[in-house]
């Protein structure tokens, strides 16, 4: 029964990544998706940055730990900003990844290594 539930849950991971090389022509359900993942970005950006500046962590490390957290809150803010800059560029990389995970992932399933 746990062999189908994988097999499943991997044809559904493929299909997910043929249906975002589909979608790739619909711009404004993609730039949707690229805003969304944006957001994903600042909210753990915001959420560090106050946190180092709380436990005064930017003081111990200097500029170096407020470096990643201020290019992750940038890189943020221009996915929600500019979203067409980026929708072909994380169409392919998700519809790639989708696709690989979701073969090799049957592929495994139905004949164990």
């Amino acid at each position: 029964m746990k062999k189908w539930i994988s097999i499943l849950i991997n044809s559904l991971v493929f299909l997910t990544g043929l249906i975002l090389v589909m979608l790739n022509s619909r711009a404004k359900v993609l730039e949707t998706v690229v805003v969304i993942f944006g957001i994903l970005i600042i909210v753990p950006s915001l959420i560090t940055l106050i946190s180092i500046f709380s436990k005064k962590i930017a003081v111990q490390f200097g500029m170096l730990a407020l470096l990643p957290t201020v290019g992750s809150l940038i890189l943020g803010i221009v996915l929600v900003c500019n979203p067409s800059l980026f929708v072909s560029l994380l169409v392919y990389l998700f519809a790639a990844i989708l696709l690989l995970m979701g073969i090799v992932l049957t592929v495994t399933t139905v004949a164990p290594i």
